[in-house]
């Protein structure tokens, strides 16, 4: 459920915020955020020790890739027709 659940969430999180910010940025920022705090939560309940994982670093690469895929077909769409 880990494996599935959290990455939607997170990724997801993301690439809303960078939509309604319309800043590409801003996803791997939000993303970052939320998969540290759930490794934290995650890490202190279950473990002694607190260190960063690889889907600390995968999980914002892989929101900035969706929301600069994302962000300019939401730009392009929003402008008017030249006549």
């Amino acid at each position: 459920m880990q494996l599935v659940v959290i990455p939607l969430i997170t990724i997801g999180c993301g690439v809303l915020a960078s939509i309604l910010s319309k800043k590409a940025w801003f996803a791997p920022i939000v993303t970052f955020i939320i998969t540290s705090l759930d490794e934290l939560y995650y890490f202190k309940h279950y473990y002694s020790k607190i260190e960063i994982i690889i889907w600390d670093i995968i999980l914002p690469i892989v929101s900035l890739a969706i929301s600069l895929m994302v962000i300019p077909t939401i730009k392009e769409k929003k402008k008017p027709p030249v006549t």
